[in-house]
């Protein structure tokens, strides 16, 4: 197995785990993760702590519902490409989405993220 694409399970283990810590030695504390789309958590976030705020919204939005994971990687020295699977619900609404993540790695730590869903406006609808 590539070095990047264990980083990367790594990673999402540690997020699907809620630890914290381990999340944020994945990420460079001054990362950008960019959420595609047009629901209001569209946008670019920097840093550990807007990337935190994120997460701890994403989990809050769907209380606690939510779950992201990792079907399949393709690693480089540079990038990792991830196919996810997301799921979570908020009330009577569900969110079953395939998508895709690029990740940018340099030093060991993912340093931008670019997250794509496969069906965009179903992505936005659930979130807004």
């Amino acid at each position: 197995m590539h070095p990047n694409e264990t980083l990367i399970r790594d990673g999402y283990d540690a997020f699907v785990r809620g630890d914290l810590g381990a999340v944020a030695k994945f990420l460079a504390p001054d990362a950008r993760w960019h959420v595609a789309g047009s629901s209001p958590l569209a946008g670019v976030y920097s840093g550990h702590e807007q990337l935190f705020a994120l997460f701890a919204r994403l989990y809050e939005m769907t209380g606690g519902t939510i779950a992201i994971a990792a079907r399949d990687i393709l690693a480089s020295e540079d990038h990792a490409i991830v196919l996810t699977t997301m799921k979570a619900r908020r009330g009577d609404r569900e969110l079953d989405d395939d998508g895709v993540a690029v990740f940018k790695i340099h030093d060991g730590v993912a340093t931008e993220v670019w997250a794509f869903a496969e069906d965009q406006a179903a992505m936005d609808a659930f979130f807004s």
